[in-house]
């Protein structure tokens, strides 16, 4: 699984998009053991699903990001009744995600540029205001801060499944040590703060 990542990886940066995308989820905290004194104290948890944030900002023209997912063997497959995208592959699976702002219409962004659309869902904008730049390999990767992305996991944690909601608990009991043993309590603080009071 982790030679297909990089695989990923690899397309991203060759297709010049890699700097406009922010990795989130499972494999951000996966890329923790990377970054940090202490990250190899984080379990070693290996997922299939590759989450990718994309921010509103406008994107590199030019770059189908379908037809090179495919052109890798990923099968493109439409979710729900609102047909998000997913790239599947016997290994991995790849979702784009943007921060819902406002009412939503249930219906998926379309990122035109790329030939992808993305979900929509609420509270990314804290993972996308905060980030932090990983070396891994030959990559650097954007990935949410430890903070932002204990913070972003607390706000969903009523909205997820049992299963999911179990990791979650655990990641989040993870990264809480880990910001101690880092000294990034600050970090936690000041997101906090930032965020809007209704959350």
């Amino acid at each position: 699984m982790v030679n297909e990542f990089s695989e990923v990886m690899t397309l991203l940066k060759e297709s010049r998009v890699l700097k406009d995308i922010i990795l989130i989820g499972s494999w951000a905290f996966i890329l923790y053991r990377e970054k940090y004194t202490h990250g190899n104290e984080l379990m070693t948890l290996r997922t299939r699903d590759i989450d990718i944030l994309v921010g509103s900002e406008k994107k590199k023209k030019g770059v189908n990001l379908k037809e090179l997912f495919e052109s890798k063997g990923f099968i493109t497959d439409f979710r729900g009744d609102a047909g998000y995208m997913i790239f599947m592959h016997p290994e991995l699976n790849i979702e784009f995600l943007i921060d819902l702002v406002g009412r939503d219409n249930e219906k998926p962004y379309e990122i035109t540029d790329w030939q992808v659309n993305a979900q929509k869902i609420r509270y990314l904008s804290i993972l996308n205001e905060n980030t932090i730049v990983v070396q891994y390999k030959e990559y650097r990767i954007r990935i949410p801060k430890p903070a932002a992305f204990t913070l972003q996991k607390i706000l969903i944690l009523s909205k997820r499944k049992k299963s999911k909601r179990d990791r979650d608990i655990e990641q989040i009991k993870q990264i809480i040590v880990l910001l101690e043993k880092e000294g990034l309590n600050n970090d936690l603080k000041k997101i906090y703060k930032k965020m809007i009071p209704g959350w």
